[in-house]
């Protein structure tokens, strides 16, 4: 029984890896699976076949490896079946049946077989199976013509289907985007007023880092869309020119108050212009996406730079 890692989610779903030789996972082009995805490092983690099973190790990574949603720690064993995550990436350990192996024909066989065919033209044991498959072939044929046309209108419905749905999803974006940028509100004297209250309110070091660009945090929470998990970050300008984009640091951390997700200078936000006082509502798909063992964590966002 051979294993092999399968990809579930992200870049690499669908695809199947052996693991006759260690299989490496990180963004680093010289790893396996290099993948160029944020919530991953470098050397992110291993994979490989031992006599005891198939062993699962973190390799130092910034965002962890999780097994039924919970970290793991070092290397672990695990059985076929298995699904983890890292970052936004997910796999499953499978288990393929035997190979066939090829059947060893000896050079005495092939004589033997070698004696049965005849010069061409003179081949009697082949042309009984010539003239079956020819009869084959011209009893299909009629039906294979009768059903092409029914397989090309399947196969044209098909791809209609798939261009109106990129349509109706891309006009759902649209407006998603119109209606986000339209809500705004006028600048105040007293911020608390037009914040909602948050589970721990910001220390003085959080203020003062949200304030360092002029961009101010209204609210950041992760929200459980049909697209997966996103980290939804609703802000306001508070500068004194348009934004178009802005940059930041994002933690999570659990209810503990352990790290579990960091994510260096990373987009939050690049679209429609937001002018001077305006607020940024984010809309239906518009978000960060993160693994789906971070659902519960509490998201804390430092604007760095806007644009």
């Amino acid at each position: 029984m051979e294993p092999r890692l399968v990809g579930i989610q992200g870049a690499r779903i669908g695809e199947s890896f052996s693991l006759a030789q260690p299989v490496t996972i990180g963004r680093d082009p010289a790893c396996s699976i290099s993948i160029q995805d944020q919530t991953l490092s470098r050397h992110h983690a291993r994979v490989s076949q031992t006599a005891q099973g198939v062993l699962v190790e973190d390799t130092g990574s910034a965002n962890g490896v999780l097994i039924a949603g919970q970290r793991i720690s070092g290397a672990v064993v695990v059985q076929p079946g298995t699904e983890f995550s890292l970052g936004a990436q997910a796999f499953r350990i499978d288990v393929l049946g035997p190979s066939v192996r090829p059947i060893e024909v000896s050079s005495s066989e092939r004589a033997t077989q070698a004696q049965t065919t005849s010069p061409m033209g003179q081949n009697n044991g082949c042309l009984p199976l010539l003239n079956d498959l020819e009869n084959g072939l011209s009893g299909i044929m009629p039906f294979l013509l009768r059903l092409f046309p029914w397989l090309l209108a399947a196969l044209l419905a098909l791809v209609i289907l798939m261009l109106f749905g990129k349509v109706v999803m891309a006009g759902i974006d649209m407006i998603g985007h119109r209606d986000s940028a339209g809500q705004s509100s006028p600048p105040t004297q007293s911020p608390e007023k037009n914040y909602p209250p948050q589970d721990q309110p910001p220390s003085d070091t959080d203020k003062k880092e949200n304030s360092a660009q002029g961009i101010r945090i209204v609210s950041a929470a992760i929200e459980i869309t049909s697209v997966g998990p996103l980290i939804k970050i609703e802000w306001e300008n508070g500068t004194k020119t348009d934004v178009q984009e802005v940059k930041a640091d994002v933690t999570v951390k659990d209810q503990s108050g352990e790290e579990i997700l960091k994510l260096d200078n990373v987009v939050v936000f690049q679209g429609k212009a937001v002018h001077p006082g305006d607020r940024h509502t984010p809309g239906k798909y518009e978000g960060i996406s993160v693994p789906l063992g971070v659902g519960n964590g509490k998201v804390k966002v430092v604007p760095l730079s806007v644009r």
